[in-house]
Parts: structure tokens; C-alpha cells; sequence
């Protein structure tokens, strides 16, 4: 898994709005917004320090609500999924705690 900087972001398009995304994660992004049903609402490659993540939300899992992609981890907010910590870092709270990885 690569991971870009902390800062080093790109402009990609969404639905026709322009979201800043880290680097190393536009692929995925992209990809899993072709997909019918899919939308993603957020995503961090965790910097060294946390975990990759991607939020989603897909028709047919979780009832269409968000959830983390690569541990199926379902979350409780419908925004503001990432928290800071005190370096400036993002994570999602709920995924560091879990030791679930999707197969």
C-alpha cells in the first residue's frame, strides 16, 4: 500500500463537485464511484499513522448508510466521519478500534 504525505492532495470530481483527495488515493476513489449503487464520502491513506480508509455509502449494505470500505465498519454519522489528532492527522475513531479487515 502507498501512501502519499500528509498535505499532498489532488482536485478529482465527484457527482460534478470537485473534493480534494490525498494523491495516492484517487484511484480507488474513482473506481468505486463507477461502480452502480457506490458513493464515497470521504477517504485518508492513514499517512504511516492510521489506516487506510475509505467511507461509502452502497445501496445494498448497511441499508445505503456510511460505512468504512475495507472493514465494513459501520458508522454512526452521516458527516464529519474523520476526527483530528493533535499532530493534525485524520482518523475515524471506530476502525482503530477494530481488528476486522475485509478478506
Amino acid at each position: 500500500m502507498t501512501m502519499c504525505r500528509k498535505g499532498d492532495v489532488t482536485e478529482v470530481s465527484i457527482d460534478g463537485v470537485a473534493v480534494e483527495v490525498d494523491r495516492c488515493m484517487v484511484a480507488i476513489v474513482l473506481s468505486i464511484n463507477r461502480l452502480k449503487g457506490w458513493k464515497t464520502l470521504g477517504c485518508c491513506c492513514g499517512h504511516r499513522k492510521y489506516r487506510q480508509t475509505v467511507v461509502c455509502t452502497f445501496d445494498k449494505f448497511n441499508d445505503g448508510k456510511p460505512f468504512e470500505v475495507f472493514t465494513k465498519t459501520p458508522l454512526p454519522r452521516s458527516r464529519k466521519f474523520y476526527k483530528m489528532d493533535d499532530e493534525g492527522y485524520y482518523y475515524i475513531p471506530e476502525v482503530e478500534l477494530t481488528d476486522k479487515v475485509v478478506q
